[in-house]
């Protein structure tokens, strides 16, 4: 009975220690370039809706692809609009879900820079359970003369800190 009885002790204690092992979340550094084209364009802007998919290049993660989908809210100022969106990252080892904010400034006739902040909501395997803010930039160039659909090229950086 004694036996049986710290046997049964032994095996609550070893997996209450699994458990608290399984829970432990730290912090990693994340950064992240893509490089992006149109999947689909939907209205104009300043209220355009735009899905974005492309090749992505990570550490930790290594390379994948990226989905995103974003709306644009409305322009800020004469030559900037803001925009917000959800993105889907596909890596080798797992993938990362969220959200994204930023503006596009238009500074020439043929070019767009973008700022932003990406929240991370959700991940998989590698980044199971993952949460964190990165910010981002990037551009786009719109290759002259526009055809339909324009042919465009966003190249995108992104850092910060994710914990999982």
């Amino acid at each position: 009975m004694l036996r049986r009885a710290i046997s049964v002790a032994v095996v609550a204690a070893l997996l209450l220690a699994t458990a608290g092992a399984a829970q432990a979340r730290s912090k990693h550094r994340y950064t992240a370039t893509a490089k992006l084209g149109y999947v689909s364009i939907s209205g104009a802007l300043p209220t355009a809706k735009v899905t974005l998919g492309g090749t992505l290049s990570a550490r930790p993660g290594g390379k994948g692809t990226l989905l995103t989908t974003i709306s644009y809210g409305g322009v800020q100022a004469l030559n900037v609009a803001r925009f917000t969106g959800t993105f889907k990252a596909f890596e080798p080892h797992g993938s990362l879900t969220g959200r994204l904010k930023g503006t596009a400034t238009a500074q020439a006739l043929n070019k767009v820079a973008y700022t932003g902040t990406v929240t991370v909501t959700r991940g998989t395997d590698l980044f199971a359970g993952a949460t964190g803010k990165l910010k981002f930039t990037g551009s786009t160039t719109l290759q002259l003369p526009v055809t339909t659909p324009p042919v465009v090229v966003t190249a995108i950086r992104a850092k910060g800190t994710l914990t999982y």
